[in-house]
């Protein structure tokens, strides 16, 4: 008699709501949700259930995307596929996007290297992944509390190699942007192997010694505090406009999703989410930090270089671990205003997450 699904390794990969063909030639992605899971017996109610008491998130999506060739070399099956792969790359998004806001390079990844699958989840309040509460606590939207999120479904996937694997693991790679660059700072490695995880940080919106700019959220993001009319000015008004002028230049595809992830998402989570930057307490201590790069833009109007760099200095991180490019906080996308200078820039991305990967499995040979 064989076992049920939801206990069967890689099942939830059969999962797939649909399959595309990616614009990147050679690559396929399909979309996922942790409640069609559920509905398919891919997981368990119960699973579910305890996700959403342990991240206040009523659900999860998320796209995955892999190689052409590497399917082919499973000979089309999507579980052999996962089971071969040496390492999942998990791109995480800022405040007010989606997975799509990094566009072509999840794809970009697989494409550069087949033996990997990327993922690029929805997360904490956006998109695909709403919370429960029509206002989530302020600590439900942190940096850290997206981390745990985002920790919490990789072990619901069972991505991490057995505890049985020898020498060899699979990497999982945190490619963080925005408020979401801020959330690898709180991975918390006990339970890890030492080589087993890397982190990239892209434009990080960590505002620890930046007094000014966590103010500026602070303000903006007023939440229920102030009653009901500050929040429809924040989602109506003020919202569009941070898009249009702070971001820098985006391309088109990247403006419009935040421009609908804005108009689908609560009130209450545009607020809190906004809040949560300026006001949860950052404790962070100077540390070895291990296998973790860090991208910083020139003209980033979101967050200040010079404080950003202090603060890493003060945390401890190495100047061969951070690298300042020309670009804004959408440093990787490319525009027609400046389309060389990002084009540039998400090859330095690209080549700082396959780089971390390849360096994590060399240490693991050594």
């Amino acid at each position: 008699m064989s076992r049920p699904l939801y206990r069967q390794r890689w099942a939830w990969v059969e999962g797939m709501r649909e399959t595309q063909e990616d614009t990147i030639p050679g690559v396929a992605n399909a979309g996922f949700a942790l409640s069609t899971l559920a509905d398919r017996g891919l997981l368990t109610t119960r699973q579910l259930a305890d996700f959403q008491d342990a991240t206040g998130m009523a659900d999860m999506a998320w796209r995955a995307y892999w190689s052409k060739s590497a399917l082919a070399d499973a000979d089309g099956d999507y579980r052999a596929l996962m089971r071969r792969t040496q390492g999942f790359v998990i791109f995480m998004h800022g405040w007010g996007g989606s997975g799509n806001v990094w566009e072509h390079l999840p794809a970009l990844t697989c494409a550069a290297n087949p033996r990997l699958v990327a993922l690029a989840p929805d997360l904490n309040g956006f998109g695909g992944s709403p919370f429960l509460a029509e206002v989530p606590s302020v600590e439900q939207c942190s940096p850290a509390a997206m981390m745990q999120s985002v920790i919490y479904w990789v072990h619901m996937l069972k991505l991490r190699s057995s505890e049985r694997a020898q020498r060899r693991r699979r990497v999982i790679t945190f490619v963080g942007h925005s408020a979401g660059a801020a959330a690898p700072f709180y991975f918390r490695e006990r339970g890890w192997h030492e080589n087993e995880f890397a982190r990239c940080a892209v434009a990080p919106v960590l505002l620890i010694d930046d007094e000014l700019r966590r103010e500026f959220y602070r303000v903006l993001g007023v939440g229920e505090r102030m009653g009901r009319k500050p929040i429809d000015e924040l989602k109506t008004q003020l919202t569009p406009r941070v898009v249009q002028n702070l971001v820098g230049d985006v391309s088109q595809a990247i403006r419009y999703e935040h421009l609908r992830i804005l108009k689908t998402t609560s009130l209450g989570t545009l607020a809190q989410t906004f809040y949560a930057m300026g006001v949860i307490p950052y404790e962070l201590e100077a540390r070895r930090w291990r296998n973790f790069r860090i991208i910083l833009a020139h003209d980033d109007r979101l967050i200040g270089v010079s404080p950003m760099l202090q603060l890493l200095d003060d945390l401890n991180f190495a100047s061969n671990q951070v690298q300042v490019v020309w670009g804004d906080h959408y440093l990787f996308s490319v525009s027609n205003q400046r389309h060389r200078i990002h084009l540039r820039n998400r090859e330095i991305v690209l080549g700082e997450v396959l780089h971390l990967h390849e360096l994590c499995r060399e240490r693991q040979a050594l």
